[in-house]
Order: structure tokens, then C-alpha cells, then sequence
């Protein structure tokens, strides 16, 4: 035996040293050791069930209990403390939270230590707030497949109470108004279902009423500046007449399928135009049949427009000139304007000046029907409609993939009314109530009366051009490489019917109390910039006495004939006479 190597070396113990065992060492000499914690089974698939039933189990854990884990053949001790350290959530805290399975923290009815989200029941989802608690704020319970679509915005959501003190300022029956930068309040103005009241102090009688106080009541229009004249205000009553202003469908008239554009009708005998891009001008003669070619030619027409007391008609050519068929009879013949993308024409019948616009070129202007188009010096836009209104001079122009334009009065600048932008192509005016129409791609959009929005009529055509039957109502519309529509507003009705009567009432008084209907106008100066003063003419007393106030005063008839300044069928006075004369 070599005994560099098998040595036996047997340490000495001392008497208090119990539980030891001799073992080889990694040199191969025996040693003594402690027999507890050396003592490792070698577990295998044998003894592994009896090693496993052999543990103690228990119902609680400390932190300080040690947990045994299987790592290959070997087994290894851990606390439980170490064992939750880890695994932790984002907030450092174990998963496992404070060990207590049967009410475990992670529920939906105690205060949490955790941040994040949960979800409940019912589908509700709440968020843990300041007070460290969670509150719902979707409690819909769901029944069927939903989903909650929230606004394509940034910034603070406003919850109803917020809501409620922007809007919560206001009465019963009162129309809103700001009242400050971010609450809406009160107004002036009452609408009780039935009537309509300013700073009334009782229930409302009229469909509008003002109150009494504090003072008189004045209405009227807004002073213009300086370098425009004044504006007109008309009262009317209501008329009676001969077609169903909403009317029907618009239903197709069966005409050959053409490059239709724009259109325009003769008020006075019914006639309506309508161009054909590379056919020519066609025409449908009283308002019934076919349209019938008025010109044949293959140029690119794209604009019409007639003359009612003349029946002159003009047409448009784009990338061409402005040709006039004079009367309605023979040839269109060519104005010998600038070439230009030609696309729209007007008539005014209260100025009989012709309005002409073109692509990418501006607004022209024939002053009274004579001479050349000179440029209304607009902006270079897409003009594809034109139309103007014959009883306020309102001109109405439209562009292709932008806005709609507004001259108002026949003067100044073009406005745009800050409409969606569309690809816009014709336009007509309804003089007689002041409505206005545009083509659009898809659809047909209405102004009613003038003002505000342009509303969409509902037809889904891509309509090409447009116009209005002023004496009866009737619309005409054309529709590219399709046909002509038409919606007819003409409806006789009843005869004999009466129109509405424009009634002035003066407030009844008392007793021996006045009661009167005056007139006053501005009284002329010389020429120049003086303001005119406010002059009363006539008045009607209570007794129903007419009273002149300022009829003019001649010598003798024949000096008040020669007053330029009397018009005709004007009242006069002849000195020292106390009759009223009239001026042949």
C-alpha cells in the first residue's frame, strides 16, 4: 500500500462534540464531520416518493420558513422571504402580495398598493385615483357586441359636472347666448313654442313681440360706411301663387345622352337653354318637348345665357370666345373677346349687365349688354357656375374643388362664404324668394332665402349645370354624359285668390290720446358729402285726417311745371290757394 496516498488521519475530538462521522476528504484521508448538515441522499426515481412523504406539511408559511427545491439531483433550502423577492411587479412590490391567498390584494373592492388598470366585472373599467381606490367610468352592462368610440382630439376629457356649469346659467324657453368666455346663459330673446319675444315682462300674444319697457322700439338696418349707400328694407305680405315651392322629385327628361354644362331660361316665354361640350346649343322651346339644336357646331360650349326682353342669348366657349345669337333668331357670332377657359355665364335683369367667368381666370363684366368683358379683378380660381340675383344685384359664383363666392349688391369684392370645399360646377338664383343653388359632385346643395348654409337637397347626381324657371319655379338640371332633369314647381291651384294685406296699425290710446302713422324721409342738400336730416311728410291721425306736411308751393302751374326737381304725378300748392294740384 502507498501511504503517501491511503493515510488514515483520525483528528481528535473532544468529549462535547457529538453527531460526528468519519468521511474522505477531497485528498482521500478520513476526517471527522458534522453528521447533519453533510448528510445528502442521493435522490433517485426510487426514493424520491418516500423523500417526498417524509417533509412535514404545514397550513401558514413565514418569511423565515425555508422552502426545499430540487436543482438536478440535489436539494437546496430557501426562505420564503428570498423565495418572493423574486418575483416583483413594476412597483418593486412581490406578485404575491402579502401571502394572504384567501382575500389576495389584486380584488376589485379594497384600496390597492399596485398602479395600473383593471378591469371588473359587467365590463366596467376603472382607474386607481389620488384616494388610492379604483372608480368606474364605463358602467354600460354589456348584453350584446359594443364598443365605446372616444373623440379624435387631444386634451381633458370633460366629465358632466364640468358640463353643467358651462351650461347650467340659462331659463326655460331662452335662447342661449354666451355670457361669458365658457358659460352660456340667457339671451334677450323667448321662444315659447308658439312666439317670439325680446325683453318681454309677460306671456307672449304676437309671433313677435318686443316688451314695453324700457323705452320705444326701433327696427331697422345697420348705418353703411362711409362710400356705400344705404340699404333697403322691405316689408311684405305674403303672396299668392302659382307653383309648390318645394315641389317634386327631379325626374329625367329622356333627352340623348350628352357632355351637358350649364343652362339658363327665358322668364317670359318659358324657353330653356342648355350647352353640350363638342355638340353645341340646344334649346326646348315653351318649356315642353325635346331640346332641340339652336346651334350645331362642335366647339366646347360651356355657358349660357338669355335676355329676357331682348331674347338675345349668349354662350361661352372654354379655351375660346363669347358668342351672341341676337333676338333668339340665326347665328351665335363671335364677341371677339380674349381667349379663355370659358365657363359660366349671368344676366341681371335689374342692371342688364352680362356676367361671364372662366377656369383659372376671373369674373368678367358686359356693362348693359354692350362693349367688351372687362375683368372684375378676382382671384384666378377654378370658376365653373355663376348666377345673379335680379332683385338685389347679388352675384353668386362658385369654384371647382373650393368654395362659393358672394358679390353682394353688385359691387366691391367677391367673399368666399366659407362653405365645405366641393367640386362645384353650376349655379342658379331664384329671384323671386331669393334662393340659391349649386351643383356638386354627388349632390345639389340649396341657400335658403340668401343666407346661411348651403343645405344638401338629397339628389345623388353629379349634376353639371342648373337653372330656374323665375315665373313658376321650375328647376332644370343637366348631368354630364347623362340626361336633363327636371323638378316641376308649377302648380296653378285655385283661382281667384288673394294676395296677403300689408297692414300698418299705430298703438290704440285712451280717451282724447293720440294715435298716428307717420312718414318721414331724409331731406336733400346741396350736392356733395352733408348729411340729410330725418323730415316727417305725412301722417295719418286718430281721426283718420291725411296731413301733408311739406307739399311744395308755386306761383302758378306753369312755374311748377318747369321744376325739374317735381316729378311727374307729384302734389303742389299754388300760392294763396288751399288745394293740392298734381303735376300731368
Amino acid at each position: 500500500m502507498n501511504t503517501n496516498h491511503n493515510r488514515i488521519k483520525v483528528v481528535d475530538l473532544e468529549t462535547n462534540e457529538p453527531n460526528k462521522i468519519l468521511k474522505t476528504n477531497l485528498k482521500g484521508e478520513l476526517e471527522f464531520s458534522d453528521a447533519e448538515n453533510n448528510f445528502q441522499p442521493k435522490l433517485d426515481d426510487a426514493n424520491f416518493g418516500a423523500f417526498q412523504n417524509s417533509l412535514q406539511t404545514i397550513s401558514t408559511i413565514a418569511d423565515t420558513d425555508k422552502m426545499p427545491f430540487l436543482i438536478g439531483s440535489l436539494a437546496r433550502m430557501m426562505t420564503w422571504a428570498n423565495f418572493k423577492s423574486l418575483f416583483k411587479t413594476v412597483g418593486g412590490n412581490s406578485i404575491f402580495g402579502s401571502g394572504n391567498i384567501a382575500t389576495p390584494d389584486m380584488d376589485t373592492t379594497t384600496a390597492q398598493t399596485v398602479s395600473g388598470v383593471k378591469i371588473f366585472l359587467n365590463l366596467m373599467l376603472g382607474l386607481r385615483n389620488a384616494a388610492n381606490t379604483f372608480t368606474s367610468f364605463i358602467t354600460n352592462t354589456a348584453t350584446a357586441s359594443r364598443t365605446w368610440t372616444f373623440p379624435d382630439k387631444s386634451g381633458t376629457v370633460a366629465m358632466t359636472s364640468d358640463i353643467t356649469s358651462v351650461i347650467n346659467a340659462g331659463t326655460t324657453n331662452r335662447i342661449p347666448k354666451y355670457v361669458g368666455s365658457t358659460v352660456v346663459g340667457n339671451s334677450r330673446i323667448l321662444d315659447d313654442g308658439t312666439y317670439i319675444g325680446i325683453d318681454n315682462q309677460w306671456a307672449l300674444s304676437s309671433d313677435l313681440l318686443f316688451g314695453y319697457l324700457p323705452a320705444s322700439r326701433t327696427i331697422g338696418i345697420e348705418d353703411s360706411i362711409s362710400i356705400q349707400n344705404g340699404k333697403d328694407l322691405i316689408v311684405r305680405a305674403g303672396r299668392a301663387i302659382n307653383f309648390n315651392p318645394s315641389g317634386g322629385a327631379l325626374v329625367p327628361l329622356g333627352q340623348t345622352y350628352r357632355q351637358w354644362r350649364n343652362m339658363s331660361c327665358n322668364n317670359l316665354t318659358n324657353d330653356v337653354f342648355a350647352c353640350a361640350n363638342g355638340f353645341g346649343v340646344f334649346k326646348q322651346t315653351g318649356g315642353a318637348g325635346n331640346f332641340e339644336f339652336l346651334e350645331r357646331s362642335n366647339r366646347q360650349w360651356y355657358g349660357v345665357t338669355v335676355i329676357p326682353s331682348s331674347g338675345d342669348v349668349y354662350a361661352c366657349v372654354y379655351n375660346g370666345d363669347i358668342y351672341k345669337q341676337t333676338g333668339g333668331i340665326g347665328s351665335f357670332v363671335a364677341l371677339g373677346q380674349t381667349k379663355r377657359n370659358w365657363t359660366a355665364m349671368g344676366y341681371n335683369s335689374l342692371t342688364e349687365n352680362v356676367y361671364a367667368c372662366a377656369d383659372g381666370g376671373g369674373i368678367f363684366i358686359q356693362t348693359k349688354g354692350t362693349g367688351e368683358f372687362v375683368s372684375l379683378d378676382v382671384s384666378s380660381l377654378a370658376w365653373f357656375g355663376l348666377a345673379v340675383n335680379s332683385s338685389n344685384s347679388d352675384v353668386y359664383a362658385c369654384v371647382n374643388g373650393g368654395d362659393i363666392y358672394k358679390q353682394t349688391g353688385g359691387t366691391g369684392s367677391f367673399t368666399a362664404l366659407g362653405l365645405t370645399s366641393r367640386s362645384y360646377r353650376g349655379m342658379a338664383i331664384n329671384s323671386t324668394n331669393n334662393d340659391v343653388y349649386a351643383c356638386a359632385g354627388g349632390d345639389t346643395y340649396k341657400q335658403n332665402g340668401g343666407t346661411g348654409n348651403f343645405v344638401a337637397m338629397g339628389y345623388n347626381y353629379t349634376f353639371r349645370g342648373i337653372t330656374i324657371n323665375q315665373s313658376i319655379g321650375d328647376i332644370y338640371a343637366t348631368v354630364e354624359s347623362n340626361d336633363i332633369y327636371y323638378k316641376q314647381n308649377n302648380d296653378l291651384g285655385s283661382p281667384n285668390l288673394d294676395g296677403g294685406t300689408y297692414k300698418i296699425k299705430s298703438g290704440t290710446g285712451k280717451g282724447t290720446g293720440k294715435s298716428r302713422v307717420e312718414f318721414y324721409t331724409g331731406q336733400k342738400t346741396v350736392s356733395g358729402t352733408d348729411m340729410q336730416v330725418e323730415k316727417m311728410r305725412v301722417y295719418l291721425d286718430e281721426n283718420g285726417y291725411f296731413v301733408y306736411l311739406t307739399p311744395p308751393s308755386y306761383a302758378n302751374d306753369t312755374d311748377a311745371d318747369a321744376d325739374s326737381n317735381l316729378p311727374s304725378k307729384a302734389f303742389y300748392k299754388i300760392a294763396g290757394s288751399r288745394a293740392l294740384f298734381q303735376k300731368p
